[in-house]
């Protein structure tokens, strides 16, 4: 019989006790029943394309369905709350992004969930660029021109964008923010009735998602004067940044996330986040992505929650500044 001596002498070997040991056996059996990825927007965009390639490299790497649940509304404020609600397990995750997490909660002052305090954020998942876009007979063909037209003529020029709140609306605000321009904002229902509206020249300047405006660039019924991220966009490699056209430290990068609700074990975050990025890395899902526009950006938690952070900051600062509020 093994004496208590050579006992503690077998545990120190192994390094721990036996509870830790058992935990963490737990943690890496990781899902042991099906997972629901909430999808907070309609089938058939970017957000739920995301979220099924995703959700189909997870079943085959765990062996458990990974079930896309869409819980749309309110911008995605209604499927974000009602994962913000769930068990902190894991096995209710969300497909958030910059609406849900960065822009409402700066805006809307009847939002139910705290970005930060609810959520475990798990990994990015992919960024989106937005597009200045120009009616081909408007008169600048570049920022810095623009600038000096609309300069010159403040409240004469309107921007469109697909709504009021959304990422493109933020992109127009952010510029006048940041250049003291004046222009009236547009709002449409939508993309596809903005875009009419600048094809047919009844506006002149909008901003958009880069996936919506690639096919009438490349058609030449649209100008694009710049494109919103920090670099450049590997779909439109010769559009240069707002940022590198008159306009330094500009940066309005759309962008989706993993999350789960708040208190997730530690080394269950890990797995999900590192899981999901050996998926995101692979050629097939980032050549996917990127013809929506995506381009895929995984990271770990930490960093992913130090971006969250920033991201929060930045809008709540602008809303406060442009005096943004909504409801």
């Amino acid at each position: 019989m093994m004496n208590r001596r050579r006992f503690l002498a077998t545990l120190a070997v192994a390094g721990a006790s036996p509870f830790p040991t058992l935990a963490n056996a737990a943690n890496d059996a990781f899902p042991t029943k099906p997972v629901t990825l909430v999808v907070p927007n309609p089938p058939g965009g970017a957000s739920d394309v995301m979220a099924r390639l995703i959700g189909t490299g997870l079943s085959q790497m765990w062996g458990q369905p990974v079930v896309v649940e869409n819980r749309a509304g309110a911008g995605g404020s209604i499927g974000a709350e009602y994962v913000a609600r769930s068990a902190g397990d894991g096995y209710t995750l969300l497909m958030g992004g910059i609406a849900s997490h960065a822009i409402n909660p700066a805006l809307y002052k009847n939002i139910k969930y705290d970005p930060l305090r609810d959520f475990t954020a798990l990994t990015l998942v992919g960024t989106l660029a937005n597009v200045l876009l120009a009616h081909p007979s408007f008169p600048a063909d570049n920022v810095r021109q623009m600038i000096e037209l609309v300069r010159a003529n403040p409240n004469k020029y309107s921007y469109a964008s697909v709504g009021n709140g959304t990422s493109p609306h933020l992109s127009g605000e952010l510029f006048c923010e940041m250049t003291g321009l004046k222009m009236v904002h547009v709002p449409y229902k939508g993309s596809a009735a903005a875009l009419n509206d600048l094809l047919a020249g009844q506006i002149q300047l909008g901003f958009d998602n880069l996936s919506a405006g690639i096919p009438f660039i490349k058609d030449k019924k649209l100008k694009a004067l710049a494109v919103t991220t920090k670099t450049r966009s590997p779909l439109l490699p010769s559009v240069p940044t707002i940022a590198e056209s008159g306009v330094p430290g500009y940066d309005l990068t759309s962008w989706a996330g993993l999350f789960a609700p708040a208190r997730l074990p530690a080394a269950v975050a890990q797995k999900i986040s590192t899981d999901v990025a050996t998926i995101l890395r692979k050629p097939d899902v980032a050549e996917k992505l990127l013809t929506l526009g995506v381009t895929a950006a995984p990271n770990t938690p930490t960093e992913f929650a130090a971006f969250l952070t920033s991201e929060v900051n930045k809008y709540r600062s602008l809303s406060q500044k442009a005096n943004l509020h909504i409801g």
